[in-house]
């Protein structure tokens, strides 16, 4: 919402306006690097046709990541769930956020995959506090490797969130 304003001294008016946090930040953590839309792009084999109904659904699934939960994915199967993991890829879409999903549901599978992720930050976006959630899990461990800026963190955020 905007509002107009006047400056007594030089009698300007002026209108001051508030702005949301920038679209990437404001989805999360997560979404601040990457993009969680994944786009449809048309398949070469459906040029005289219409794609199947499996694969409506999953471009469907598939569109907004966000969405996706390792509740939503506690049902499905593997064999089932790597296809949508081989989508992401032809999509390149695969993203940490995905990883650490597919890491959670099927931690055994999965790691026959995709043993790791690889996440560079060349300009941090974010406070350290806020990457460190993004890699942090309580039921799962894996190995982090972070390399830092010197100028990237304080020294207390260094010490205590680690």
């Amino acid at each position: 919402m905007s509002v107009r304003k006047l400056e007594r001294k030089s009698g300007q008016v002026y209108e001051e306006q508030a702005m949301l946090p920038g679209l990437s930040y404001s989805m999360g953590p997560s979404w601040v690097h990457e993009s969680p839309f994944c786009t449809v792009e048309p398949n070469p084999r459906h040029q005289k046709g219409a794609p199947s109904l499996k694969e409506c659904a999953m471009e469907q699934l598939l569109s907004d990541q966000r969405n996706l939960t390792p509740e939503l994915f506690s049902h499905i199967p593997w064999r089932m769930a790597s296809k949508l993991w081989d989508h992401f890829g032809q999509r390149q879409r695969r993203t940490l956020y995905m990883w650490k999903l597919f890491a959670t549901v099927y931690p055994a599978e999965f790691r026959c995959v995709a043993k790791y992720r690889c996440m560079k930050v060349k300009w941090p976006q974010m406070p350290l506090r806020e990457y460190w959630s993004v890699v942090k899990s309580d039921t799962l461990s894996w190995r982090l490797v972070l390399t830092l800026s010197p100028s990237l963190g304080r020294i207390p955020e260094l010490v205590g969130d680690c």
